[in-house]
């Protein structure tokens, strides 16, 4: 029987046709499959790889905006801190003190006679030349700043006062101690920004961008800053120098990057504000990232695009970003060559595949047609009534060739279609989510289950397979589902048993479980995978995981904490002591017992908090009702202790958990608190011998106790020294004189006082000589003044006796003459000593003059004790600070100092009742120099007198020596009269 019209052994036989289109169908539709894919997963890999860079590019402009943020937190928070606000004061009022040569000594003494090298000036806490105010106030906030500047990685911490003055910085560069108003600093950036700062109001800022700085030798550097307002009057600036070397690590930061990523920020300038991590040059303000890309991002642009970079090709993406008004571009840059040589690589493996396939599939198709190629045609008529269903049952099984063996094979695959309908059915009505694929992994069965999960999870699963459809699973690999597709091929290639896993698709977690379904013998035929989603049960897993994490987080901190813990429940029992507070327990158990009987501090968690107060039902009835931070203190035998309660409240459903409690063990806070209220009470009383005692004492407690006695006994000595001199000079007694050696302001107080005892002498003693020489003089003009008057009288009653006897006359009148000359001599010596008296009186308003200036001195010297009366407080407040940084350790110490800055402000208060009665002293003073003046002016009248008197007894002498030549051409006349008549 011819089966077929082609000749028999003709080349177009039906197994040959059947062999070659075999082969070529299943060549094209490989190679189709192939392209497609290649197409597709390039399209989507590119899309997935642009998408990545976009999203690291966003990433990192949220972590530049981010470190900005910080960088204005940081600046904010310092400048409105009280302690930094106080150091301003503090840094400014000792600049003052120093006087005009200030800024040269801070240079010399932190900067040029400093022991570090440049670079680490910052170490040095107090130069041990400087002795001054400026030197402790430097010593007490300098760690303060070092550790904050270290911690947050600034370059400098500075602080400019009102009027221009760097009073303060960190590292000491060349612009530390200078005036940023006057000379070569004025034009500088620090001015700039200082002064752009200055113009602000409360909590603003100004920022000044990276440019090359004259301080730092043209080093690149940039500032922020915030002016220092306190009651509302702008007392300076803080300035900090921008953290160059922290800012390029944080910003081009590289993870996620390969081997040539980086990120830069750029400028308008275009160049690189920051340092490049891969590049060992300095790139601050040296490297120019040059493109049209710069001007967009500035201009507010974003994109990734694909630009030549210094001959490179690069992918880059560029973003906005502004600080304080300054805007900058944020770039990412890539190689192109690495950022898409996986995809290259993925590529050149599908080719390979291909090829293989290819060959593969050709091999196949030439052994199947050959196989199947001649009883095919016989038994295609038996087949289609077979599927059709009009055969029941199959012929020609009793054939032994390859026809028999198929169609037996037909009849078997007829009973096993019956017995998978069956299935089928059943696995559509399960509620189980299974899937069925075949050897080559293409999904061929979905039941309603898995199909409705995958709709309902269909947006949750395109997150991480863009175009996945449910309606198109059919068809498709099941190695769609799977990263690494050649994984999966093998895992189910090799599959014996069952294989689980868990797969995450965008915000689902599903639980799979693979079987292979294999033929009786053992040829594997396809798998069956079971889909569960677990998405709600990972979710309370991964919270219920996050819980007790951080429960135990909770527990080991408050185990590991300083801090005395204990927590109760919701009936007070105690139910948890961390190591602190049982240690502290311990210790103090015998005096807890004293009002507790039968206390143990290792049973301390299981009792309840009711038995540590005397009236339980009120303690229950207050931590029942509590809703809010509770203090309180008890006294437990010898021991005292502050106690902070805090409620539990569980806020989901507003019920009470419990509470927390804070032990501090303040007993020997107030003893020491009692021992220097006991010395600061006697002081203000004049009591200057109590001391506090040492014994118990440790660490700062001894310090603080050996300070404030030693301060004590120098204040005690001064002002003993100093009463005594004052009462000396009250006495009269001016030779008294301080012995006793001082040290600093104490040893100028002591020269001047005694300087003011030497002064006052020597001018005492000159008024006493000058006083003893106008008493001389004017006695010696008395006596002329007696004289003279005597010689008038004589002289009136010689002229009355001329008509007895001018012979008596005239000798009377020339004897009138003569003691008129010498009355002359007298008036003029006398007006030479009145002369002589004024000069003196003169000399005794300038000694006068300069007791005033000794006062004011003394008065000046109080100011000095009122300065250190000020420095006292300044130490208080070095040891208030130093007890905030010790936190709840140190709350003794702030009470002490505390104390001490009382016991400060008493004793200005004291000066100040000093110095008003040295100006009351002075008041008197200027009065006794103003009668003083008054005396001479008066002298200066009897001076006038006096010369006024001389120069009548001058004339009477003349007139005398007239008269007396009158008298004797009158005595020759009566002579010659009494010769002619005898």
């Amino acid at each position: 029987m011819n089966e077929m019209n082609v000749p028999k052994g003709s080349f177009w036989q039906l197994s040959r046709k059947i062999q070659l289109v075999i082969a070529i169908v299943s060549a094209v539709s490989a190679i189709l499959m192939t392209v497609f894919a290649l197409i597709q997963i390039s399209a989507v890999e590119e899309k997935n790889i642009e998408k990545n860079f976009n999203a690291l590019l966003q990433q990192r402009v949220t972590t530049v905006n981010d470190y900005f943020q910080e960088m204005r937190s940081d600046v904010k928070i310092v400048a409105s801190s009280p302690m930094v606000q106080k150091a301003l004061i503090a840094f400014s009022r000792s600049w003052t003190m120093m006087g005009g040569d200030s800024a040269e000594k801070l240079k010399r003494l932190y900067v040029e006679e400093s022991p570090f090298p440049k670079g680490e000036k910052y170490q040095l806490d107090r130069s041990e030349q400087d002795g001054s105010a400026y030197g402790q106030i430097h010593e007490a906030y300098h760690p303060w700043f070092r550790e904050f500047i270290l911690e947050k990685g600034y370059d400098d911490l500075i602080l400019v006062n009102a009027t221009g003055d760097v009073v303060y910085s960190v590292y000491k560069e060349a612009d530390y101690a200078t005036n940023l108003m006057l000379g070569k600093w004025k034009e500088t950036a620090l001015a700039k920004i200082y002064n752009d700062a200055f113009k602000l109001r409360k909590g603003e800022q100004a920022f000044y961008d990276i440019k090359s700085y004259e301080a730092l030798d043209g080093a690149p550097a940039g500032f922020i800053a915030q002016p220092i307002i306190v009651d509302g009057e702008n007392k300076g600036v803080l300035i900090l120098r921008l953290p160059l070397q922290r800012m390029s690590k944080v910003i081009g930061n590289r993870i996620g990057l390969g081997d040539s990523g980086e990120v830069v920020l750029v400028g308008k300038d275009q160049l690189s504000r920051v340092q490049s991590l891969l590049i060992d040059e300095n790139t601050v303000l040296k490297r120019r990232i040059s493109g049209p890309f710069i001007l967009q991002a500035i201009n507010g642009a974003q994109d990734v695009v694909r630009e030549d970079v210094d001959g490179v090709d690069k992918m880059i993406g560029y973003a906005p970003v502004s600080f304080l008004n300054t805007k900058y571009a944020v770039v990412l840059m890539q190689d192109y060559d690495e950022l898409y040589g996986q995809l290259s690589g993925f590529k050149t493996y599908m080719i390979m595949g291909l090829i293989a396939v290819v060959v593969i599939v050709v091999f196949i198709g030439i052994i199947a047609g050959n196989r199947l190629g001649r009883p095919v045609v016989r038994l295609t008529g038996l087949v289609g009534g077979l599927v059709n269903g009009a055969v029941r049952s199959i012929d020609m099984q009793g054939r032994n060739d390859e026809v028999g063996e198929i169609a037996r094979c037909l009849n078997v695959l007829y009973g096993m279609s019956v017995e998978n309908r069956r299935i089928r059915a059943a696995l559509d009505n399960a509620t189980t989510c299974i899937m069925v694929a075949d050897e080559n992994r293409r999904v061929i069965y979905m039941n309603p289950a898995v199909t409705n999960m995958m709709r309902n999870a269909e947006r949750d699963i395109q997150q991480s397979i863009p175009h996945f459809s449910t309606d198109a699973i059919l068809g498709q690999s099941i190695d769609n589902y799977h990263q690494d597709p050649h994984v999966q091929a093998e895992i189910l290639a090799t599959l014996n048993g069952i294989h689980k896993t868990r797969m995450t698709m965008g915000s689902r977690t599903f639980d799979l479980t693979a079987a292979s379904v294999r033929d009786p013998d053992g040829v594997r035929i396809g798998s069956v995978v079971e889909w569960v989603d677990l998405t709600e049960t990972v979710a309370k897993e991964q919270e219920e995981k996050q819980v007790a994490e951080a429960n135990y987080r909770i527990r080991v901190a408050l185990e590991n904490a300083n801090t005395n813990v204990m927590v109760a429940d919701a009936d007070r029992n105690i139910i948890f002591a961390n190591t602190a507070l049982q240690n502290m327990m311990v210790k103090a158990e015998n005096e807890i017992a004293k009002n507790i009987p039968g206390f143990k501090a290792k049973d301390i968690v299981g009792g309840s908090l009711d038995r540590f107060h005397k009236v339980p039902a009120q303690q229950a009835e207050l931590l029942t009702k509590l809703d809010h931070e509770h203090s309180f203190h008890l006294k437990l035998g010898a021991c005292s202790f502050d106690c902070v309660l805090n409620p539990i409240i569980d806020h989901n459903n507003n019920s009470r958990l419990g509470s927390v409690i804070e032990w501090h063990d303040v007993t020997d806070q107030l003893a020491v608190q009692k021992q220097v209220d006991d010395v600061v009470q006697a002081v203000v009383k004049g009591d200057f011998s109590k001391r506090i005692s040492l014994e118990g004492k440790e660490g700062f407690m001894v310090e603080l106790a050996n300070r404030i006695n030693e301060l004590e006994d120098t204040v005690s000595e001064v002002i003993n020294d100093i009463a005594e001199s004052l009462s000396a000079l009250a006495s009269g007694n001016l030779q008294h004189q301080i012995e006793k050696d001082y040290t600093g302001t104490f040893e100028v107080l002591k020269q001047d006082t005694n300087k003011t005892s030497q002064r006052l002498k020597q001018i005492v003693g000159d008024i006493i000589i000058a006083s003893n020489e106008i008493a001389g003089a004017s006695t010696e003009i008395a006596s002329g003044s007696i004289d003279l008057s005597q010689r008038t009288e004589t002289q009136a009653s010689s002229l009355e006796e001329t008509a007895a006897s001018m012979e008596e006359m005239s000798t009377t009148v020339r004897q009138n003459a003569d003691n008129a000359q010498q009355a002359n001599n007298l008036a003029g010596r006398a007006r030479d000593v009145a002369e002589e008296g004024g000069k003196v009186v003169n000399q005794a308003i300038t000694a006068m003059s300069s007791i005033e200036d000794s006062s004011q001195k003394v008065s000046d010297i109080i100011g000095v004790i009122d300065e250190i009366a000020f420095q006292t407080n300044l130490l208080a407040l070095n040891a208030a600070v130093e007890a905030a940084r010790a936190g709840d350790a140190g709350k003794g110490f702030a009470v002490v100092a505390s104390e001490v800055r009382i016991l400060a402000q008493r004793s200005g208060e004291a000066a100040k009742d000093i110095k008003n009665l040295i100006q009351d002293s002075n008041s008197q003073v200027r009065e006794g120099v103003q009668l003083v003046g008054e005396t001479g002016s008066s002298l200066e009248n009897i001076v006038e007198s006096i010369k006024r008197v001389a120069d009548i007894v001058s004339e009477i002498a003349a007139a005398s020596q007239e008269q007396a030549s009158g008298v004797g051409e009158i005595n020759a006349a009566i002579t010659q009269m009494d010769e002619m008549t005898q």
